[in-house]
């Protein structure tokens, strides 16, 4: 069973690379890439994946997390609701990505976890 570090890990991962998809574009340049905003896309719904398999051990202990957030983001973006706007996910990219590297992060070093990052 996979325990609590691994999916930590996979989140800051995934966080990684959604910067690295979206450096050096403008919401303009995005909107335009189908690419990026799927690989953005389904990067936000392994994070909400992530997060659903994390022990409620450790939700409880790090409540500065939106947990209920991120795993609803991800249910919007599984279940299709189509009404997700590219904005949506663009602000989720350039904001609350940044946002949450920083608190898993923090859970990192509070658990004492060395994790590649």
């Amino acid at each position: 069973m996979k325990d609590d570090r691994f999916f930590i890990r996979s989140i800051l991962e995934d966080l990684a690379r959604i910067r690295k998809f979206i450096d050096g574009l403008n919401y303009a340049g995005f909107k335009k890439d189908n690419k990026t905003q799927y690989a953005v896309f389904k990067a936000f719904e392994n994070i909400g994946e992530a997060v659903k398999n994390i022990s409620a051990d450790l939700r409880q202990r790090h409540k500065k997390v939106p947990w209920k957030e991120i795993a609803g983001l991800r249910d919007k973006l599984i279940h299709g609701y189509f009404g997700i706007e590219e904005k949506i996910i663009w602000t989720a990219a350039k904001k609350e990505a940044v946002v949450l590297k920083t608190l898993f992060l923090e859970i990192k070093k509070e658990e004492k976890w060395e994790i590649k990052n």
